[in-house]
């Protein structure tokens, strides 16, 4: 049985190429900044950071969301939750999977 087949037995989504995935973190990180502001707004550029003062509530708690440009990783304050790439970044703001969000921005992208 082919790896992308649930257990059911009903085909799913082709398995989403990791190469891919890495392609589209180098590409996003080529622009982070520029990526950042059109996906997330609100933000602000500081010491090599896009910070976002607080994505999820009207109040604004001050650095409550850290990106670095350079490497991609995050940290989200107020929730604690942390990853090390691009596409988690954009995945967490979203509210998507990393799949789901890799598809989404190599399609607009171009990067398919």
């Amino acid at each position: 049985m082919p790896h992308h087949m649930p257990l059911g037995g009903r085909a799913s989504r082709p398995p989403f190429d990791l190469d891919i995935f890495h392609r589209l973190n180098a590409l996003l990180l080529t622009n982070m900044h520029g990526f950042s502001a059109r996906y997330v707004a609100g933000g602000y550029m500081m010491n090599g950071e896009y910070i976002v003062p607080n994505p999820d509530s009207d109040h604004e708690s001050v650095g409550a969301l850290r990106l670095s440009l350079r490497t991609g990783r995050w940290i989200y304050f107020t929730k604690g939750h942390r990853g090390g790439d691009p596409i988690s970044y954009f995945a967490h703001t979203f509210g998507q999977s990393q799949i789901a969000t890799a598809r989404i921005l190599a399609a607009e992208l171009g990067a398919d």
